[in-house]
């Protein structure tokens, strides 16, 4: 079976409910779980839960191990630095696309631990991430190659700050978008904007939204896999709580996050599910069986 887990980094569930027509169409022709919750609302205390295959998180017991037990090609794709703290990837998975070039990913494999490497890992999380046009295109075309029994997890950014639409300029200006930034990041994401800035990042947050819903359901549609995993991580805060960004809120915000499966009969027999539902239920090895068996 090939399997395409496709993760939309700080996606919360409402945006994707206005602003995603396209992906909740496909959505509607699967099975889609309006009421599902993060394991936490980070990515590092989400991936954890995601991953766990049983009640508590080891680096040996997750999904991509029991995967790989089950003679499964395993490969992530993404251009996410936080990924880079979570060493399991480089120890497990059979392939790991780091969409930075071979230069950046010699550094953190031979000087991780080093200052330097704090250093250009801090460069590239103020940058932007690679686009979900150019990320998806590549995981076509990667997909196409890979084995019957394949997991090719991809990890889109394009909703994670600093929100940077590729429409910026139809909203406000380089300079003001900058002083809004700095604003943002010198307070730790804590400040709290007049009612215009505020406006102003909830709109460049849904146009990033709308941008990963037009490649995104474009790519799903034309995908030939079997099974088909789509969700988020978290969500994002958009001045709720005096906030931006996301942090250790256990919030609405923060854990309503989006859930489409293609292939997800064998979870459940409706294809709209509107109950509490867990990450790690859809990802865990005892699900993963399920799916595989």
């Amino acid at each position: 079976m090939r399997i395409a887990f496709i993760l939309c980094d700080a996606l919360r569930y409402d945006y994707y409910e206005k602003y995603m027509s396209g992906v909740r169409e496909y959505a509607a022709e699967n099975v889609e779980y309006t009421n599902c919750n993060s394991m936490g609302p980070n990515t590092l205390s989400s991936l954890r839960g995601l991953l766990r295959s049983g009640d508590t998180y080891s680096p040996d017991d997750n999904m991509i191990r029991t995967l790989q037990k089950w003679g499964y090609l395993t490969t992530l794709i993404h251009s996410n630095p936080m990924l880079y703290t979570f060493y399991i990837f480089d120890k497990h998975l059979d392939v790991f696309k780091e969409e930075y070039g071979s230069m950046i990913s010699w550094v953190k494999k031979n000087y991780r631990k080093s200052q330097a490497w704090k250093i250009i890992r801090r460069a590239i999380q103020s940058d932007d991430y690679n686009r979900a046009e150019n990320m998806l295109n590549f995981s076509k075309e990667y997909i196409e190659t890979t084995p019957d029994d394949s997991l090719t997890w991809i990890h889109l950014m394009d909703t994670h700050i600093p929100w940077r639409p590729v429409t910026l300029n139809e909203f406000t200006t380089e300079k003001e978008y900058g002083r809004i930034q700095r604003k943002l990041s010198s307070s730790g994401w804590k400040c709290i904007l007049s009612e215009e800035e505020e406006k102003l990042i909830r709109i460049l947050y849904a146009e990033e939204v709308k941008y990963l819903d037009r490649h995104l359901s474009k790519f799903v549609s034309e995908l030939e896999v079997d099974l088909v995993i789509i969700t988020a991580d978290h969500g994002d805060l958009l001045g709720e709580y005096g906030r931006y960004s996301h942090n250790q809120l256990f919030v609405s915000e923060l854990l309503h996050v989006p859930l489409i499966i293609k292939n997800g009969s064998k979870f459940q027999d409706h294809r709209q599910v509107d109950h509490r539902m867990l990450n790690k239920f859809i990802l865990g090895s005892a699900c993963a069986r399920r799916l595989i068996q």
